[in-house]
């Protein structure tokens, strides 16, 4: 408590002895009874000087979120005729830059993955943003389903992958 809290409170005290004096009739009044003041309160040392309290270190920094993962689109018909022609492109965004590429095909008498460097399919290493367009001729006698899927490969090793499939009449 501080010494101005120390002093209100004892002069609060000497009022509320003086008053309880009046109103009980001791001490001043025609019974000639005295009450002895109360000897002063002994003074209050000051408090000592707060020891300073030492500024909390700064909080460490926040490590950057990692790049969003790559993401491919697949752009191929769903049905096709043997013995023709199609055009496929796919578009890989790859925001932690293009590592690598890799297909699987699956249908009947096919179960194939290849795995691709950026320069092997027309990219660079690296690159944010990568688009691929092939013409493929469809063998004749290969009716069925097939199945294919890409993957993408960032530098961070993050995946995006598109799949779909192809009916061949």
């Amino acid at each position: 408590m501080s010494i101005k809290a120390h002093r209100i409170l004892y002069r609060a005290s000497w009022f509320m002895i003086l008053a309880s004096q009046l109103l009980l009739g001791c001490g001043g009044g025609s019974t000639g009874s005295t009450v002895p003041p109360a000897p002063p309160a002994p003074p209050v040392p000051p408090a000592p000087p707060a020891s300073p309290v030492p500024p909390a270190p700064p909080a460490p920094p926040v490590p950057p979120a990692p790049p969003a993962p790559p993401t491919i689109i697949v752009n191929a018909p769903t049905t096709a005729l043997a013995g023709q022609a199609v055009f496929v492109s796919a578009t890989a965004s790859t925001p932690g830059g293009l590592a690598s590429v890799t297909a699987t095909a699956t249908g009947p008498g096919v179960n194939i993955t290849v795995s691709y460097t950026p320069s092997e399919i027309g990219c660079t290493l690296g690159a944010l943003t990568c688009t691929v367009s092939r013409v493929i001729t469809i063998p004749v006698g290969s009716s069925g389903i097939y199945s294919y899927t890409v993957r993408v490969t960032d530098q961070l090793g993050q995946v995006g992958i598109q799949a779909g499939s192809v009916t061949v009449n």
